[in-house]
């Protein structure tokens, strides 16, 4: 801060009398301290403390020049403000408090040194001035605290519009190229699922009808991933939407789900709007998942809570669970810590996309050793 010194400056300056080598003491300590700040937040920011305990350092200091300058009826005590609206422009509420604290007690101690003359007349006055700082300073530490407040919500909300944004992008070109991959490889799909089914029924070797099989499987994977990765074309989850029973819902979405590790559902009864089968396709996803996560002699919890207003799905494996950084990018798209050629890292990404349009959330929990949960919450439908 450059107070101390335009404070000692400008004292000598209007008060020849004054003698300048006390004087020099505050603004030496002052350029003492900023070159020490400077090199210690040179390569790292500093602290909340460290900025606390330098405002307060500078408060002490022209608390020092205007004692040696005329005590508080030097007309530079005005600066305190100035130091009080650093404190809120930088520090939080703490510190701004503590700041504030601090120059109503050390412009509080100028009334300590001994009034004469003119002084002891202006000491209702100066009194006043005081409280008058003290007030007008807190006043404005709360502006500008709360314009801090809303400014830092107004960047968060931009930030997340962005990142929607961002996500709506990636769902249409994803629909896009999903459109195209479909339509161009529906036809050499069919073709070889047809002759996999003839091969299955020719071929009299077990072992040539297993892998004639295999060949049929791997043809229904690839068309639901192309399925998968297609949910976005044509209308929006939204608009397509229509009331549905939770019960029938989950009884579509579990079909073609395998029976081991088994589902055990746990269902209340309850309404939703959402469109049939992509919500149906979302959940079947998240069991699969889940599923896999899960062993052999494992089982998946399907969990349904109606509320007042909303609707909450829980789907529970009992597998190794995630680590807070898998987690962290679990709903990213592409992202999988399955071996190549058992997913895409599209399942988590679709399901929060989907329930996002839905007016929805999609929260996963999950720890090293201890399984994870899928939470997906629905607005809930008036019958």
């Amino acid at each position: 801060m450059v107070l101390v010194a335009v404070a000692s400056g400008s004292a000598m300056f209007l008060d020849r009398s004054l003698s300048p080598w006390p004087l020099l003491i505050p603004m030496g300590l002052q350029a003492i301290s900023n070159v020490a700040l400077h090199q210690a937040t040179k390569e790292i920011p500093a602290p909340g403390w460290v900025a606390t305990g330098a405002l307060i350092f500078d408060v002490a200091l022209l608390t020092l020049v205007l004692s040696l300058s005329g005590g508080a009826m030097n007309p530079f005590s005005a600066c305190y403000l100035t130091l009080i609206v650093v404190a809120s422009l930088i520090l939080q509420r703490a510190g701004v408090v503590t700041v504030l604290v601090a120059v109503s007690l050390l412009y509080g101690s100028l009334f300590l040194l001994p009034a004469t003359g003119h002084a002891a007349h202006m000491r209702g006055h100066l009194l006043g001035m005081w409280l008058g700082t003290g007030m007008v300073g807190a006043f404005v530490s709360v502006a500008i605290l709360r314009f801090r407040r809303a400014l830092a919500q107004a960047e968060a909300e931009l930030r997340e519009s962005q990142a929607e944004q961002a996500r709506s992008a990636q769902l249409a070109a994803l629909g896009t190229l999903a459109a195209g991959a479909a339509h161009e490889l529906a036809t050499p799909l069919t073709t070889v699922a047809i002759i996999a089914k003839e091969l299955t029924l020719r071929l009299e070797n077990s072992e040539d009808q297993s892998d004639a099989q295999v060949l049929r499987e791997e043809v229904d994977r690839c068309r639901e991933i192309l399925s998968q990765m297609a949910v976005q074309v044509g209308s929006s989850p939204a608009t397509s939407a229509a009331p549905i029973a939770l019960e029938e819902l989950l009884k579509h979405a579990l079909q073609g789900v395998a029976q081991i590790p088994p589902v055990r559902l746990e269902l209340q009864a309850a309404l939703v709007r959402v469109p049939k089968d992509l919500m149906a396709q979302v959940i079947r996803s998240l069991v699969r998942n889940a599923q896999q996560a899960s062993g052999p002699g494992q089982s998946v919890l399907l969990q349904v809570q109606a509320h007042a207003d909303h609707v909450v799905i829980r789907i529970q494996d009992q597998g190794h669970g995630m680590s807070p950084q898998v987690l962290e990018r679990a709903t990213q798209p592409f992202f999988t810590t399955k071996e190549p050629g058992e997913g895409m890292g599209l399942g988590l990404f679709v399901a929060d996309s989907v329930l996002r349009q839905l007016g929805g959330t999609l929260t996963l929990e999950s720890a090293p050793e201890q399984g994870s949960t899928a939470t997906l919450s629905l607005p809930s439908e008036t019958p």
